[in-house]
């Protein structure tokens, strides 16, 4: 069986592209939190037995060494189940955090190894044609995996298993999961991401379909079909460059694809954070307008609605002399902010903003434009037919 490079970096529950696959272990989402002192202070780890103390940093404070995930011994053999199983792992352990925290990391990398051992070993009415026994398993796992921000372990198992005639044992799945190090519990990728963030899920795609993240499988038809929206990742990691998801790939995009995988940069992922508690600022703008009785809308020209709430961006573009419109929505970042088309499956365009406030709009909104009237936002968007303010708000909502 070939092994799983370690190239990919996160991961969640099985969902995605409608792809059956194994359950995951029951996980509890509750872990021991670290051990504070009467102050509420963390209380410092003592030196691992044969290890070195921490040395005491400038200042007379003692130096805490960053938690970080590694990889433990290379382990591989063949197992006395009957059926025995060939298999080989590389596994991560975490180094640098609380004990507690580095039990609930290992117990939770411990049950989903145990969990495939176990599905792999029960197969049933698999039998090897040249004898009465089911055929010697196969199972491979390799990691991806970091400590975002210092806090929280992000780990994501990639799974390789099979075992000769028995095809509903056959399949690649990615299972991942995420402990916040510093409040003692598990996180769910809501967490980073938010659930209404529609460019989040134009930029998945337009990430899968690359050579880059998906080399065996990018030019697949199947795979050229996936629009947004889409369903949960089957897993997913954070890390300090961005977000990675895995869907399962196998029955929805050819044999090639075990699994897909996509890449996200933080600037074009939008908090929960960068949002909440945040008004809808909505403003309206004008560009070569001019009255004309007889058309349509009242009028020739282009017209644009901008909403800013908080670090998300909606852009409506209308050109009213050709009735044809586009919605973009991205994230801002300072000046700058990273929008896709709705609709569109393409890659990110950088705009320009005037400003990095709530009131920040498109700079060629400034510069070529003009704020549209009282009575020409209640002409155009309010009394003709296909331009009303309900409908726009659907069509390009934040």
């Amino acid at each position: 069986m070939s092994r799983i490079l370690r190239h990919f970096t996160v991961i969640g529950a099985c969902a995605g592209l409608a792809i059956p696959c194994a359950p995951a272990a029951a996980l509890d989402d509750a872990v021991p939190a670290f051990a504070l002192s009467a102050e509420g202070e963390a209380e410092p780890s003592p030196p691992a037995e044969g290890g070195e103390a921490a040395v005491p940093a400038e200042g007379g404070e003692t130096a805490v060494p960053a938690p970080e995930i590694v990889a433990a011994p290379e382990t591989s053999g063949t197992s006395t189940t009957d059926p025995p199983i060939d298999f080989s792992y590389e596994l991560p352990t975490l180094q640098g955090a609380s004990p507690a925290m580095t039990a609930a990391f290992d117990r939770r990398v411990n049950t989903i190894v145990k969990t495939q051992e176990k599905s792999l070993a029960k197969a049933k009415g698999c039998k090897d044609p040249t004898g009465l026994n089911p055929a010697k398993g196969d199972l491979s796992i390799s990691y991806e995996g970091s400590v975002y921000a210092g806090r929280y372990a992000s780990v994501t198992l990639l799974i390789e298993r099979a075992r000769p005639h028995c095809s509903n044992m056959d399949y690649t799945v990615p299972q991942s999961f995420a402990l916040d190090l510093k409040a003692g519990k598990a996180v769910k990728l809501s967490k980073f991401v938010h659930p209404n963030g529609r460019q989040f899920d134009t930029a998945v795609v337009v990430s899968l379909r690359t050579r880059a993240q998906n080399p065996d499988c990018y030019r697949d038809k199947k795979l050229r079909q996936i629009r947004p929206p889409l369903t949960a990742p089957s897993g997913w990691n954070v890390s300090d460059a961005g977000v990675r998801v895995w869907y399962q790939g196998t029955a929805d995009v050819g044999a090639n694809c075990a699994y897909l995988t996509a890449f996200v940069p933080w600037a074009s992922v939008l908090p929960p954070s960068d949002i909440r508690g945040k008004k809808t600022r909505t403003t309206y703008w004008a560009f070569d307008l001019n009255k004309a009785p007889g058309s349509r809308y009242g009028y020739t020209g282009r017209v644009a609605v901008a909403r800013v709430r908080g670090n998300q961006v909606a852009l409506f573009e209308w050109n009213l002399s050709k009735g044809t419109g586009t919605c973009q929505v991205g994230v801002r970042s300072g000046t700058k902010a990273i929008v896709y088309q709705v609709g569109k499956i393409a890659s990110g365009k950088t705009v320009n903003m005037n400003n990095a406030t709530a009131r920040a709009v498109p700079k060629k909104y400034v510069s070529n434009g003009r704020k549209a009237s009282k009575d020409e936002v209640s002409a155009i968007f309010t009394r003709f037919r296909g331009l009303d303010a309900k409908a726009i708000t659907r069509a390009c909502r934040l």
